[in-house]
């Protein structure tokens, strides 16, 4: 008896998207932030004199409360950095390894379609009185059923490791990490602006314990 050559159509399931990787964390993690005064401390042994790179009682109090916001805004900044930096890691190399499966699938997609439609046409000039020639159309036929098969069982796979990403890292995951590299660029110029008014000049000791004493500090 003859044996009838055998084809079907390549199954068509679909790849859901997944979500663009979470945005990369900014803060370097030996990175610190501090407000430090390195100017010289002045000593009043009569009237205080005001000169040039030397801050007023006023601008020592403006200094002391900008170092305050920029000490604050570090230990806030360094109490979340370990957790959201590693979260962004473990996101972004996830989100790598499903960029990779998707192309490997759609690769393994193209593939079984042109084998599909080379034997399509193999299939509608093969002799049926040439038992060998149909024996290795039907193996053939037979070995790209199986890798539809395993294809579809890899695309399932996919779509479920997707869905889980994209319900775990969407926009909630992207607007935390957003939220953090904010604070360090607020960070970032808090500390431009303390180095610039205040980092470098020299000030009264009374001074600058008048003002750590209204600031409370």
């Amino acid at each position: 008896m003859r044996k009838q050559p055998f084809i079907s159509v390549i199954a068509t399931a679909g790849l859901i998207a997944i979500t663009t990787a979470a945005q990369a964390v900014s803060f370097k993690a030996d990175d610190q932030y501090t407000a430090v005064f390195n100017g010289n401390v002045l000593s009043a042994t009569g009237s205080k004199t005001y000169g040039r790179g030397v801050l007023k009682a006023d601008e020592v109090k403006a200094c002391v409360a900008l170092a305050n916001q920029v000490n604050e805004l570090n230990r806030d900044v360094q109490s979340q950095k370990a957790t959201i930096h590693g979260s962004a890691v473990s996101q972004n190399e996830e989100n790598a390894a499903l960029k990779k499966m998707n192309a490997d699938l759609a690769t393994q997609k193209a593939s079984i379609s042109e084998r599909t439609k080379a034997l399509a046409a193999e299939k509608s000039t093969l002799d049926m009185d040439k038992k060998d020639a149909v024996d290795a159309f039907n193996a053939r036929s037979s070995e790209l059923e199986k890798d539809k098969e395993k294809l579809s069982a890899d695309i399932k796979e996919f779509n479920a490791r997707a869905e889980k990403w994209n319900a775990a890292h969407g926009d909630s995951g992207k607007s935390d990490v957003s939220t953090f590299n904010d604070k360090v660029t607020r960070l970032d110029k808090l500390l431009d602006q303390f180095d610039d008014m205040c980092g470098s000049k020299d000030y009264y000791a009374d001074d600058y314990a008048a003002a750590k004493a209204a600031l409370k500090q």
